[in-house]
């Protein structure tokens, strides 16, 4: 289908952040990053998915993001 689900299983109070770049998927290109503070990467605090550089889910935690029809 099109959506895509993140379920990060690293414990949160671990890392502050880490980034999943150019992660090819069915044609389209992911990033998945995890920025604590959003002092990092500078795209805001917490967990984003991008889709071909697009935004398509964020949670302020680092916690499940399920972000449908989002592959078309």
């Amino acid at each position: 289908d099109n959506t895509i689900e993140v379920n990060p299983l690293i414990p949160a109070d671990k890392w502050d952040w880490f980034c999943l770049d150019n992660v090819l998927y069915h044609g389209h290109n992911l990033t998945i990053l995890w920025d604590k503070n959003g002092d990092r990467y500078h795209c805001g605090k917490g967990l984003r998915i991008f889709v071909d550089g697009k935004e398509v889910g964020q949670a302020d935690t680092l916690t499940k993001i399920v972000c449908e029809n989002v592959l078309k």
